[in-house]
């Protein structure tokens, strides 16, 4: 059996001003409209890179050891932002050790803006089921997925953003998306209120359907447990935009 890197095929984008490197898995089957779900999946700081492979070590390894797993009939869209000398890269250009942040304060990065060009570009040429769009992220990418429902929520029937952070004032975007996320109770890395003052507010605009598990004593490893949820896994796949 191949390693489940290994069915994920190398790629580039240059069309927003940078080359990122990305992989791309293609679903091993679709459904009888020749119709597949996609994921855009975020990776955390320890993957950033060039070399077009670390962003997998992480986070999807967990959940596709699972055979069964809905993601084996998915696209999944994993870039890959690069570690620059002074390590300012990033999904969103946050200080992770703050928890939460204010959108419109922040410049949106070419790592976002090439992440959903790619995204876009692939539901267009790859036959994706535009109601089955999903996106998933650990740490840095879990503040870069809250980002990207906020800025894009057209996009996404649900999303699976675990140990970051987002902004709270954009609750009544992210009411209207299925969103599960998790954190683990002592990280000290991001803080938990991230997730928690995230779910709050969600809840406070009148959201229900926020799920969050926040995992005892749990550093920020987290997303080995988060991606081990296979029944949760499978229950957001079930979810179609609209």
């Amino acid at each position: 059996m191949k390693h489940y890197t290994e069915t994920f095929e190398f790629a580039t984008y240059d069309k927003c001003g940078k080359t990122v490197p990305y992989r791309i898995h293609y679903p091993e089957h679709r459904d009888e409209n020749g119709k597949c779900p996609a994921v855009l999946f975020l990776h955390g700081a320890g993957e950033r890179g060039t070399d077009n492979q670390l962003q997998l070590r992480i986070g999807l390894d967990v959940a596709m050891k699972d055979e069964d797993s809905p993601l084996h009939d998915a696209l999944i869209i994993a870039p890959q932002v690069e570690m620059d000398e002074h390590q300012k890269e990033r999904w969103v250009y946050s200080d992770w050790g703050l928890g939460n942040y204010n959108m419109d304060e922040l410049e949106e990065s070419v790592w976002v803006k090439s992440a959903v060009a790619i995204l876009k570009e692939k539901i267009e040429e790859c036959n994706v089921d535009p109601e089955r769009v999903y996106i998933m992220g650990i740490s840095m990418g879990g503040f870069g997925s809250w980002y990207i429902m906020a800025k894009y929520p057209e996009l996404f029937a649900a999303g699976f953003p675990c140990c970051g952070a987002g902004d709270p004032s954009k609750a009544d975007i992210l009411k209207n998306i299925p969103i599960f996320t998790f954190h683990g109770e002592i990280d000290d890395v991001v803080p938990v209120s991230g997730t928690r003052e995230m779910v709050a507010a969600i809840k406070a605009a009148g959201g229900d359907k926020i799920f969050y598990k926040e995992y005892p004593g749990v550093n920020h490893w987290s997303w080995d447990l988060a991606y081990g949820e296979k029944e949760i896994i499978k229950e957001m796949f079930e979810i179609k935009k609209n």
